[in-house]
């Protein structure tokens, strides 16, 4: 089994996830891999100029041979992680999940033939591939564009970002253009703008077609080298999500325009993070506290926009308030949806979240980090934009203090960190 995190040669696309690889072997002969990827909440407290900063990297390498852990491999990485017992935890977790993967792949295997399983592959493969070119088909042929602003709380300005949609004989090319790669965690790497991509076409034209490789042969995706959509190295990488973001708006700012029945209103567009770490004053352990809040969905043609929800390419479900306050040294003092902060129109945005949670334990470490925190996610079909993020510090002695420009600030016992995130654009 093979283990690896690496943005630019790892099979990640920023350090926190960490992907393990075991090929499936069939009378001698290797039928195919399974794999899966963990995020695992361990790298705190890291500055994000280039990605060397931001934790480990991890190249493709063998982690386990003939079913036991090769320990030299697993000390190095276990000496390098900041809460070392979760990670052990969680990898066993992605083991056992690889394993499983690997005794059903055998189960179909000896059920079918090697032989007729290879061949169903290509079938499915090939069918993606007319499925996808007969969708592209149907999409009118011409040039459309799209622009938008990134901006964030590591960004001293927002940047502009392009893009140009050509269609043309069956063909689907996506042209984007942006400025070079910057000194924070918000570049992207070229396996995450085609991840994004991909999964911005598939959501809006393509929701029934079998994802896999072949799907995307119709369409080709360009950006310039070294830029903030199509970063080398060294540059940081550990908030590209909120990137995505914004090529998700691109990608389907173009698309409503050859087709205008798809026309909604943005989404939260962001992966807002707030994370807490320090000292557990009961345990006398450290702790990594790290979670990402939804937020209002775009309103559309079909129905209003959904409340507190996670949008595009970020996927990671609610933490519930007694796992939080158990596991660490915090209370949530408030969570709940923030009246007003939808899009209003015909239909309306998705409302976003405030959660506001008290620090118990002294010189803790608080990381912000969001978008849509100056322009809001915009309204469609003449509908208003959602609400802005924004985030603050509620002092033991009273004093509210706004930190939405801040990615990392210090927190004493007592007091309260508030977080609202962006409501969902109305319509219509």
């Amino acid at each position: 089994m093979f283990i690896g995190n690496d943005p630019y040669e790892g099979g990640g696309t920023h350090l926190p996830d960490i992907v393990l690889v075991a090929p499936v072997f069939w009378a001698s002969q290797r039928v195919g891999f399974v794999a899966n990827l963990g995020h695992h909440a361990d790298f705190v407290q890291r500055r994000h100029t280039h990605v060397f900063e931001e934790g480990l990297r991890i190249p493709p390498v063998r982690i386990r041979r003939a079913g036991e852990w090769i320990e030299e491999t697993r000390a190095l990485l276990m000496a390098n992680f900041q809460v070392p017992t979760e990670r052990a935890a969680d990898l066993e977790a992605q083991v056992a999940a690889n394993l499983v993967g690997v005794a059903g792949f055998e189960r179909v295997v000896s059920e079918v033939g090697a032989g007729l399983f290879a061949e169903a592959a290509r079938e499915m493969l090939d069918y993606a591939e007319r499925q996808m070119r007969a969708i592209v088909a149907e999409i009118p042929d011409g040039e459309w564009s799209s622009h938008e602003e990134l901006d964030s709380n590591e960004l001293s300005a927002p940047i502009p970002l392009g893009l140009g949609v050509r269609v043309s004989g069956g063909e689907l090319s996506l042209r984007f253009s942006a400025p070079p790669q910057v000194l924070a965690g918000l570049n992207v790497v070229r396996s995450a703008l085609e991840a994004t991509c991909y999964y911005a076409l598939k959501s809006l034209v393509a929701r029934d077609v079998l994802p896999n490789a072949r799907m995307f042969r119709p369409i080709s995706i360009t950006a310039p080298p070294g830029s903030v959509l199509n970063a080398e190295l060294p540059a940081a990488v550990f908030t590209r999500s909120q990137t995505c973001q914004r090529v998700v708006d691109l990608v389907y700012g173009a698309l409503d325009q050859a087709l205008p029945h798809l026309e909604r209103g943005q989404s939260h567009g962001t992966n807002t993070m707030v994370g807490a770490s320090g000292r557990d004053p009961g345990s006398g352990e450290f702790y990594a506290y790290l979670e990402t809040l939804g937020g209002g969905g775009g309103a559309g043609p079909n129905g209003p926009g959904v409340n507190a929800v996670q949008v595009h390419i970020t996927n990671t479900s609610n933490l519930p308030v007694e796992s939080l306050e158990l596991e660490y040294p915090l209370q949530v003092v408030e969570y709940g949806l923030i009246d007003g902060s939808e899009g209003s129109g015909t239909l309306a945005g998705g409302r976003g979240i405030r959660r506001r949670i008290r620090i118990l334990s002294d010189a803790t470490v608080v990381e912000y980090n969001a978008s849509r925190l100056s322009p809001s996610p915009g309204g469609g079909g003449g509908g208003e934009p959602g609400g802005r993020g924004r985030c603050w510090v509620e002092r033991p002695d009273g004093e509210v203090v706004d930190r939405s420009g801040e990615v990392e600030f210090a927190v004493e016992a007592g007091g309260v960190v508030g977080v609202d995130t962006p409501g969902g654009g109305g319509f219509g």
